[in-house]
């Protein structure tokens, strides 16, 4: 399976450039697995580093060598991206073989703000680096989100338009068929909320989770499967979509209906994400 590095230009843990990379990151599709970039302990790119601090580089290297595409977001601050974000690109720029760690990565690019811009100096500011370092930016690339604060509900979850919502998908959506250039198997697509989790085939619901979700706890109160569609896994692709999601979004997990139960009974390393009870 192809793998997609999300990666927010921001220090900050609740930040909406974390945010809106976590959303986009949800509506990938089920043949991609998705892989956070974390640059909160990376030191400033230098010369001069500790052993420590050169570790750490090379393992940020490693992480963006190992992912196939990415879904960059970055905040605007004073008409450009923050220096974190570009620092991080910097620092995997150059590997020991003397490339970039970027270089030909297919590259979806976005920009939010708490404006009504949404970021387009920064969007600007990232592309120029972004092909600098070898990216391929996937079309479209205007992706800018304003007025952050109004986008969000109290989850953490997109809850905006569905004219912003779609165009935001199909840039994931080109993402993926980029990645899948030569795969003419077709992807099964998700629909998140904080109620339920809707997987399509053909643009038809072939399966749903029924959820509640409170205090950090996603409860999986239902898992049912079109029975046309029995012995295609349907249930179990739903399952790994909603662990994927409460790793990104730093949920628990409690399931309270029999498959649920059962798939953590066959897959116990997945027990690490249970709710405490």
């Amino acid at each position: 399976m192809k793998k997609i590095g999300l990666l927010a230009g921001s220090l900050r843990p609740e930040s909406y450039a974390r945010l809106l990379a976590k959303n986009l990151g949800l509506m990938t599709a089920s043949d991609v697995l998705l892989d956070w970039l974390n640059i909160d302990d990376l030191p400033l790119f230098s010369d001069h580093l500790s052993p420590a601090a050169m570790a750490a580089c090379t393992s940020f290297r490693q992480a963006v060598s190992g992912v196939d595409g990415l879904i960059i977001v970055t905040p605007e601050i004073n008409h450009g991206m923050p220096g974190c974000l570009k620092n991080v690109l910097d620092i995997a720029s150059v590997t020991e073989q003397g490339n970039s760690a970027w270089r030909n990565k297919p590259a979806v690019l976005a920009a939010v703000s708490t404006g009504d811009m949404g970021g387009i100096s920064a969007s600007q500011d990232l592309k120029q680096v972004a092909l600098t370092v070898g990216m391929q930016i996937v079309q479209p690339s205007e992706l800018y989100l304003g007025r952050a604060a109004e986008r969000f509900d109290e989850h953490g979850l997109l809850a905006t338009d569905h004219s912003t919502t779609d165009f935001l998908r199909s840039a994931v959506d080109q993402l993926v068929a980029t990645l899948h250039a030569t795969t003419d198997t077709p992807a099964l697509a998700f629909r998140f909320t904080a109620q339920k989790l809707i997987i399509l085939k053909d643009h038809q619901p072939v399966g749903q989770s029924e959820l509640l979700l409170t205090d950090n706890v996603l409860t999986i109160r239902k898992v049912v499967t079109d029975p046309a569609q029995r012995g295609q896994c349907i249930g179990a692709l739903m399952m790994v979509r909603l662990l994927a999601v409460a790793q990104l979004f730093g949920w628990s997990i409690r399931p309270t209906c029999s498959y649920a139960r059962y798939f953590f009974e066959q897959h116990p390393e997945a027990q690490r994400l249970l709710a405490a009870e």
